[in-house]
């Protein structure tokens, strides 16, 4: 493959397109059938070389798949890399074992987890050791919508939301992100600091866009700039902690400032998981399409908080997973399921029902 065009983005990222070479008329060739999807990690090396240690050789990220094209994106200025690599060179995709870490640490951290910790009552209601507290009756003065046309189900979500002490499902789908959008805000009003994460970064970034253009909330949008939509550039650690001159215990200092500052942060559930965000809580952790997401994965964000607002479209939910009612697990405690679909929003919703959840029905 070859690399004839590049450019430079806002959050310092040199993106590369790769093709095979034209035919003698000048035309592009398709690119034979492969597996490499926007997101996966790559390495390039020098056309027909036998790769002894493919993390060794320069990486990037793919950030757009097309017939003729692959394009990824590097870290690393183009200038710094050999001619010859980007003239005539083979891309290989790289495994990738981080989500599958950062899901077995959650549930490493999980299982080490004592009384004092700050998370336990929401831990203790997840699994299923505790009931959930009643909600919390807020006082009428300081509770105004900062969204007027929010209909009467969404805005008993909101209010439940905010009252829940533990955790609060709210079941979709018309009108969710729009709810979603009123209880960050109103967390925000509280002064309270909140994790919105999702199971990828298109909810993610939904979300973020919706969110940022309210001014009065502080945004750092944490991952890859390759994997984020340019929407959130402006948002990103990269661009708010430019790497510049500084040294590393200097951009590492500068980058836990601005996370601690922020009133949102915004990541993957995987991505929660990142060295950036490690030893910082939460007061609220916001789940989007938790329904989507496999339990250990909503974990790693999970721990960072002491509540949860996990919000999920019901046409989308795992529906055919099984009851476990007369499973003798449950004996045991915690009630489970051979399904490897069912998620945590569904586990939650078939032990208590409706005491925390509330439900999106109108139509437009």
């Amino acid at each position: 493959m070859s690399a004839p065009d590049s450019r430079k983005s806002l959050a310092d990222l040199y993106y590369v397109s790769l093709g095979l070479r034209p035919t003698t008329h000048g035309k592009d060739m398709p690119i034979p059938q492969h597996k490499i999807k926007r997101g996966s990690i790559v390495s390039l090396a020098n056309h027909g070389e036998y790769i002894y240690n493919i993390h060794d050789r320069r990486q990037a990220v793919v950030t757009k798949v097309e017939k003729e094209r692959i394009e990824v994106a590097f870290y690393e200025d183009l200038q710094l890399i050999p001619t010859a690599l980007m003239s005539k060179c083979q891309i290989v995709q790289l495994p990738c074992t981080t989500p599958f870490q950062r899901m077995l640490d959650a549930l490493c951290q999980l299982k080490t987890l004592d009384s004092a910790t700050h998370s336990s009552a929401l831990t203790s209601v997840l699994l299923e050791k505790k009931e959930p507290s009643l909600p919390k009756q807020l006082p009428a003065e300081d509770y105004s919508l900062f969204d007027q046309k929010l209909n009467k189900d969404q805005k008993e979500a909101v209010r439940f939301a905010l009252q829940s002490p533990e955790i609060a499902l709210i079941h979709g789908p018309p009108g969710k992100t729009q709810t979603l959008v009123e209880i960050i805000r109103q967390l925000h009003k509280e002064k309270k600091t909140v994790l919105v994460t999702g199971p990828s970064n298109v909810f993610v970034d939904d979300l973020l866009k919706r969110v940022s253009k309210f001014k009065e909330t502080r945004i750092v949008r944490t991952g890859h700039p390759a994997r984020v939509a340019e929407s959130s550039f402006p948002y990103c650690l990269g661009t708010l902690v430019p790497k510049g001159d500084m040294k590393s215990y200097q951009h590492d200092m500068l980058t836990s400032k601005v996370i601690s500052e922020a009133d949102v942060v915004f990541s993957t559930l995987c991505g929660s998981g990142h060295n950036t965000l490690k030893d910082i809580h939460f007061d609220v952790t916001i789940i989007d399409e938790a329904s989507q997401a496999s339990e250990p994965d909503c974990w790693i964000a999970i721990l960072k908080s002491k509540k949860a607002v996990l919000a999920a479209d019901y046409r989308k939910s795992s529906s055919n997973a099984p009851s476990t009612k007369d499973n003798k697990t449950i004996k045991k405690g915690m009630r489970t399921s051979n399904k490897y679909s069912y998620s945590l929003f569904e586990r939650l919703l078939d032990t208590y029902g409706d005491s925390i959840k509330r439900t999106l029905q109108i139509k437009y």
